[in-house]
């Protein structure tokens, strides 16, 4: 199980190499694809651009394909997040964009020759990961992406991204009860609410015993005694709080990591929740 330095080491890499990338370069609305196994990186990146004042979509690659690019009138870009070196999905979804006239972009790490030679063939942008851990360094970069945000919190959010480096023991600091917690018996179910799921996405990645996550009403349908993993920000708190109230009359005991940091990163604090729970980084 990696200790907290092995994950700021590899935290400090990911950070090395997403500085590196080119972020992408948007023409029109946004189309976010998010490749099974990719979820973290684009949903931090889809909610980057919500608080950025953008009006994109987040999709699967096979929604993209068939329900979105054929039915768009104006100018779009499609985003596509993948770690499958052979996502035949993807390429389906960055062929249909760029037939209808749409641009694409591909992030993540190298695929098969076969499917990086299609690429360029169809003339879609790439950007190649080539990191230890790619969905860690795909998630710092989608951070860098935002745009710039409205107001006072331009200046707040840069900030913390600046201090990105040491991030990773002061969440097992902050979150160090829980984390002790879920290493006992890590639960096998992960709830979330619309700013944690990047933390509940990769750590059923991490998890080969965790089942699809969920969002946070679903706990409802956990039986009595369950203890599963809940990742909930204090923004979101309030909403929340009469499912809470209901899963602790109903007896469920959920592993509760509560992220107090801006809605953008929060996301990112529980992927790093999760890595250290599970001792796993990926």
């Amino acid at each position: 199980m990696p200790s907290y330095r092995e994950l700021e080491e590899a935290l400090a890499e990911a950070i090395r190499t997403a500085e590196q990338l080119e972020p992408p370069r948007l023409e029109g609305e946004p189309l976010i694809a998010a490749s099974r196994g990719a979820e973290p990186p684009a949903q931090l990146y889809y909610i980057g651009l919500l608080h950025g004042g953008n009006r994109a979509i987040l999709a699967t690659p096979s929604e993209v394909a068939f329900h979105l690019t054929p039915y768009r009138e104006y100018q779009a870009t499609l985003v596509g997040f993948t770690v499958d070196p052979k996502d035949t999905r993807l390429l389906h979804a960055v062929e249909a964009a760029l037939t209808l006239g749409l641009k694409a972009v591909v992030t993540g790490p190298p695929m098969h020759p076969a499917y990086e030679s299609r690429l360029e063939e169809l003339g879609a942008e790439r950007v190649r990961v080539e990191a230890r851990h790619p969905l860690l360094a795909m998630a710092v970069a989608a951070l860098h992406w935002v745009p710039r945000l409205h107001g006072f919190r331009e200046e707040r959010y840069r900030r913390e991204l600046g201090e990105l480096a040491g991030s990773a023991g002061w969440a097992g600091e902050e979150w160090d009860a829980e984390i002790r917690s879920a290493r006992k018996e890590p639960p096998a179910m992960a709830y979330y609410t619309f700013s944690t799921r990047p933390g509940a996405y990769y750590y059923c990645r991490l998890h080969p015993g965790c089942r699809e996550p969920l969002p946070l009403e679903a706990i409802l349908e956990e039986p009595r005694g369950a203890s599963p993993l809940v990742f909930l920000s204090t923004v979101e708190e309030q909403s929340y709080k009469d499912v809470m109230l209901a899963a602790s009359v109903k007896g469920v005991k959920p592993v509760l990591v509560k992220i107090n940091t801006d809605p953008i990163t929060a996301g990112f604090y529980a992927m790093l929740v999760a890595a250290s729970m599970l001792g796993r980084i990926a």
